[in-house]
């Protein structure tokens, strides 16, 4: 179940023209200790010494003061619009300064520093074409001084021109970046790092495929140093080829290479593995380190992977039957999508992932609550009425403004595709199947027969996610019959590794056998969707077939009467079992095995110990089962681990106004 987002390389740790002392003229005791404080990511160090610069009427205009504030906002503190301001600053008065192109005695050493940073601030903040005339200005300033085009700086094209769609000229720097530094580490890293995306971004997956592995190939070949981010993107290309066990084995080996300043996190994608794997154990245990890879990472870095973490956080949860916790997440990411300037996929792609993932989250939010009304009296009664409308509202618009965003940006085949594919919508597989519902099951059927009638390069290895949402459309077209015929062999098809997509296909097969009054045929399907997916039974409202059995004590009585107004269980004959005692409530599967158990733990005050047990056994029977403390689920979102970074990543996107990286603002 990974998400191909194929990330870059830092240009700062690449550029191997950095200048000499001579370069910046004569260094100051303050600028010297400024430029010790950001080689040793001294960031609060290099605060206060910027803002003394820029505080005392002496050094306040120099370049050096600008350039240095600048990068501390950056680097340092996150904060892009003003970043991009100093930056800009800073080269503008240089320039008016020393002259363009500066002198031979101008200390362009400066200007150099500011065009790396601006070039990647501006990239970061989704402005490519900024970025081009960036890396335009640094180029020229580098041919001045040392009067040759350094093929490293025609590699940092490539990614701008990848994001604007100009595909020949990005192929064409990398070409001759290769072609005249063949054996230069941060040229050929560089190039065949750019070169393996612009390969699958552009549908050739398999050529992605080989950029990553010669480039590994090279690396190991020549004792190059190791790089999270192209062992991570190999993993990533292994995986849009359904490799999923080597990609795994590369992601694991690329977690052995922390860097701060990467906009790789191999655990967020290991995370997203085995979910769609139901490994949920390790996903859970996956999303700790994801999030403390994270927060050990430098503060700009959050604006590139704070949604993304909570989304997949959200799916979890989910599953975790946290309808709660996940739906506050959703609420949260829905309309603060990350920016993209670190990795191949386009803004669009998040935005709509978020809204399908928050729709996702608010029904199964809106389930719970309907279910907590059969327990509960009173005026909370009529609370948890309005609320659950309210959240229905909720997602139905949220999954409008999805499909609005695919349709207006051409995305109606490319979303359909697996979230491999090249412009696709960056969602789990699994729930890619509620694409029928919001485009409509007459377009999607439409949409699939265009995607098979132009035989794209990867189409036998896409068939069977695009057999599965055929299933899922004709089943929502009314089309029963055709969907029943096709699921084995869609089960079939699909890899073992996308097990929450089978458990989710075989959920919607067992919803239509219930509704026919086919019990034989939906039980065993209903199984495998209580073991490895229960969370699926809120999302498609599926009511679980079961009979009572209480031990005739007044508690266990009411909480059987409360159960017979659930919306989650239907009372047949022949079904699953429910056992209630005083204090506990067991679920037994068709065959007597023990699927879950629910106890009553301390008692609350003003709930009764029949509404008690009944939430329990609603909470433990639609949740998977794994043991989590209460720190471990409090972990799950990468809030509450009192890191220094997670109170600024609190205080970063929870400020309690708009977020500040929305519109550039000067000092």
């Amino acid at each position: 179940m990974m998400r191909r987002v194929l990330a870059a390389i830092g240009l700062t740790l690449l550029l191997g023209v950095a200048a000499v002392a001579q370069d910046l003229g004569p260094l100051t005791i303050d600028e010297q200790l400024a430029l010790s404080n950001i080689e040793e990511g001294k960031w609060v160090a290099l605060r206060e010494v910027a803002q003394k610069m820029l505080e005392d009427p002496k050094t306040k205009d120099k370049v050096s003061t600008y350039f240095f504030m600048g990068a501390v906002l950056h680097s340092g503190e996150g904060d892009l619009p003003r970043a991009h301001w100093y930056l800009d600053q800073c080269i503008q008065k240089f320039t008016k300064q020393y002259g363009n192109p500066p002198g031979s005695t101008a200390p362009w050493g400066w200007l150099q520093k500011a065009l790396l940073e601006q070039g990647q601030v501006s990239g970061e903040m989704d402005q490519y074409e900024e970025q081009i005339k960036n890396w335009d200005q640094l180029d020229s300033l580098l041919f001045n001084r040392y009067g040759a085009h350094l093929p490293l700086i025609k590699t940092f094209y490539s990614w701008p021109l990848m994001k604007l769609g100009r595909e020949a000229e990005a192929r064409e720097k990398l070409k001759e970046a290769l072609e005249e530094a063949p054996f230069d580490e941060a040229t050929v890293v560089q190039a065949l790092n750019s070169l393996g995306a612009l390969e699958m971004e552009t549908d050739h997956l398999a050529k992605g495929s080989e950029a990553f592995q010669e480039l590994l190939a090279q690396v190991r070949r020549r004792g190059w140093k190791q790089s999270v981010v192209y062992l991570r993107n190999a993993g990533e290309a292994s995986a849009c080829l359904l490799q999923f066990d080597q990609a795994e084995k590369l992601f694991l080996e690329s977690t052995d290479y922390f860097d701060p300043k990467s906009f790789s996190n191999p655990w967020w994608d290991l995370a997203t593995l085995y979910l769609g794997q139901a490994r949920y154990a390790e996903a859970a245990s996956a999303l700790k380190k994801c999030n403390q890879w994270t927060h050990d990472s430098e503060a700009y870095l959050a604006q590139q992977t704070w949604a993304a973490n909570q989304q997949l956080a959200c799916e979890l949860m989910l599953q975790l039957g946290m309808t709660e916790r996940a739906y506050e997440l959703a609420n949260a990411f829905v309309d603060r999508p990350d920016r993209k300037g670190g990795d191949s996929v386009q803004r669009d792609q998040w935005e709509a992932a978020n809204m399908i993932i928050f729709r996702e989250a608010a029904n199964a939010r809106r389930n719970s609550m309907r279910e907590e009304m059969c327990w509960t009296k009173g005026l909370k009664w009529w609370q948890l009425l309005w609320k659950q409308r309210d959240l229905a509202w909720q997602a139905y618009v949220k999954g409008q403004q999805a499909a609005s965003i695919i349709v207006s940006h051409g995305r109606i085949l490319s979303c359909l595709r697996y979230t491999y594919a090249p412009g696709t919508v960056l969602i789990p597989n699994y729930a890619r199947m509620e694409l029928p519902t919001l485009l409509g099951p007459g377009t999607t059927l439409a949409a699939l027969d265009q995607l098979e009638a132009k035989n794209f390069e990867t189409l036998e290895l896409e068939r069977p996610y695009l057999n599965a949402i055929r299933f899922e459309a004709m089943a929502r077209a009314g089309r029963t019959d055709e969907a029943l015929a096709s699921m084995d062999q869609v089960l079939k098809e699909l890899p073992a590794s996308e097990r929450l997509l089978a458990v989710r296909v075989q959920a919607r097969a067992a919803k239509i056998y219930m509704n026919r009054g086919d019990l034989a045929k939906a039980l065993p399907l209903l199984q495998h969707v209580m073991e490895d997916g229960p969370g699926l039974m809120r999302s498609l409202e599926i009511e679980l077939p079961v009979s009572y059995a209480s031990d005739g004590s007044a508690v266990a009585n009411e909480v059987v009467g409360m159960c017979r107004h659930s919306p989650r269980f239907s009372e047949q004959e022949g079904g699953f079992k429910i056992n209630v005692t005083a204090t506990q409530a067991s679920l037994l599967g068709p065959d007597n095995s023990v699927l879950r158990v629910a106890e009553v733990g301390k008692p609350e005050k003003k709930v009764t110990p029949a509404a008690q047990l009944c939430a329990a056994l609603h909470e433990r029977f639609f949740a998977v089962k794994i043991d989590l403390s209460q720190e471990d689920i409090g972990s799950l979102d990468g809030v509450v681990t009192g890191t220094v970074q997670s109170k600024k990543m609190q205080e970063m996107f929870f400020p309690g106004s708009t977020n500040p990286n929305d519109t550039p603002r000067e000092p």
